[in-house]
């Protein structure tokens, strides 16, 4: 449907204080499962013969050593890849959030605990 296949996911799940399981985090996301992009035919399309993935799988690769940092140039082409494989598999156009990244957090942070009081 949004030209993608779900090719492997990973799940992490737990117990609550209630005995109910539940995941522990986030489920298919770029960050947890690898999508593939398939052409209008519904065949896989490839880069350099490689299915076009939309995971973090691209981002590993670009590693070179354990404490290497990205380069700005390699950020950008992550935020990018990101940014196509959401609009992609939500179909809609990606709004950045432009609030401080203390006030996100903060935030956020404050969502998640209200929702489990």
């Amino acid at each position: 449907e949004k030209g993608m296949v779900l090719v492997d996911t990973k799940t992490e799940h737990g117990v609550n204080t209630s005995n109910q399981i539940v995941s522990a985090d986030e489920l298919y996301t770029m960050d947890s499962s690898r999508f593939w992009k398939l052409a209008d035919d519904g065949s896989l399309m490839e880069r350099d013969g490689k299915p076009v993935s939309f995971s973090k799988e691209f981002a590993r690769g670009m590693v070179k050593d354990v404490n290497m940092q990205f380069s700005t140039e390699q950020s950008n082409e992550i935020a990018e890849r990101y940014i196509v494989g959401l609009q992609h598999l939500t179909n809609k156009a990606f709004e950045p959030d432009l609030r401080p990244r203390d006030q996100r957090i903060i935030e956020s942070t404050n969502l998640i605990l209200d929702a489990l009081t």
